[in-house]
């Protein structure tokens, strides 16, 4: 089992009297590993719940495969790009990941993931791969 928690960049999304979602800010600096960081990341949105799903979908692709397209690239926009065009035909990853990622692809700013269809995923993928 891996247990993979950051809080670094963890903030409140929620004004704390009046218990609205806080605008989304943009131009914010690059957060992350550039590996794993999420398309938001690499544009200057603020992170989201989306990202909260594609950042760790990153990482278990990597955990899978034991490689990313773009993980040896220093390049900021060719990186962006190969997660804009992710995955290539030729990459196997399981549906689980793709429908992850998909599903981040759908939320709006406020919209909150659908944590039952994740964990479903999730228990999808706890079956053997092959």
């Amino acid at each position: 089992m891996v247990y993979l928690i950051d809080f670094g960049h963890a903030h409140t999304y929620r004004d704390h009297k009046t218990h609205c979602h806080l605008h989304c800010q943009e131009h914010v600096l690059f957060v992350g590993t550039k590996p794993f960081a999420s398309v938001n990341a690499h544009t200057g949105i603020e992170l989201l719940h989306c990202d909260d799903i594609k950042s760790p979908t990153y990482m278990l692709i990597f955990l899978l495969n034991g490689s990313l397209p773009w993980e040896h690239s220093a390049d900021l926009c060719k990186i962006l790009q190969a997660k804009l065009d992710f995955p290539p035909l030729t990459y196997n990853i399981p549906t689980a990941f793709l429908l992850f990622l998909e599903h981040a692809q759908t939320l709006s700013f406020s919209a909150k993931p659908d944590c039952k269809l994740l964990r479903s995923l999730l228990k999808e993928l706890s079956n053997p791969l092959f």
